[in-house]
């Protein structure tokens, strides 16, 4: 992948906050959401499937775990929050 990825803003997330959603221009892949703006220290939830060293990165949280697979486990130590927090 290369280049500017395509952004809008989505004003319907959880907490009533806009959200920027940037996705590959060509294929529409979701690549990463973040605050839009400029902000203090602005917060990028990147798609872990767009990573190439993607097991190199150990989780920290666990977002819209309420919305979870039954399969999804081994993440046991990882704070979770039943929704975006």
């Amino acid at each position: 992948m290369s280049g500017e990825p395509t952004r809008y803003v989505k004003t319907t997330a959880d907490s009533g906050n806009p959200r920027v959603q940037a996705f590959c221009p060509r294929c529409g892949s979701p690549i990463f959401s973040t605050t839009p703006g400029e902000g203090a220290q602005p917060t990028y939830i990147v798609r872990v499937g767009i990573l190439r060293q993607r097991k190199e990165f150990t989780p920290t949280k666990q977002n819209w775990f309420r919305s979870a697979q039954s399969w999804v486990t081994g993440l046991g130590a990882v704070h979770k929050n039943e929704k975006q927090g």
